[in-house]
């Protein structure tokens, strides 16, 4: 007589379960690696967008910046600005008021760091161009 564990009745259900679970680890491990493919890839691509905006922005901030320093008679002005990471919220500007010989330095920091901070620098350094260039009109009223 056969003993209990080779017998059909009890051999039939659990090589089935066991194929079942093998069939399944496969799936569930085949569905894992799609998974962490698809995660690798979107963040992958997530970085390059993250250092295609990290550029334009430090292309915008660093068009922002004078160029060149004013000459003015009797005085050697020199200014630059390095950021910490690849875009940061200090800049610097020179603010020549009408066509008086008057000259405005603005330094200014920011709070903050990174993209965030230098879209501020942005509007900041724009409101300061604008009330530089109105407040010739305002004067002379």
């Amino acid at each position: 007589m056969l003993p209990w564990y080779f017998k059909a009745a009890v051999w039939i259900p659990s090589s089935g379960a066991i194929l079942a679970l093998i069939i399944s680890s496969i799936f569930l491990s085949l569905r894992y690696y799609a998974q962490r493919y698809e995660t690798q890839r979107l963040r992958e691509q997530m970085l390059q967008d993250l250092e295609k905006e990290l550029s334009e922005a430090n292309q915008m901030q660093t068009s922002l910046m004078p160029q060149t320093a004013p000459e003015i008679p009797g005085l050697e002005i020199a200014g630059r600005n390095i950021p910490a990471k690849e875009v940061g919220g200090d800049f610097f500007d020179y603010l020549i008021i009408g066509d008086t010989p008057n000259l405005t330095i603005v330094v200014a920091d920011v709070s903050g760091k990174g993209l965030r901070a230098a879209m501020n620098a942005v509007m900041a350094s724009g409101i300061l161009n604008m009330s530089a260039e109105h407040q010739d009109n305002i004067s002379s009223i």
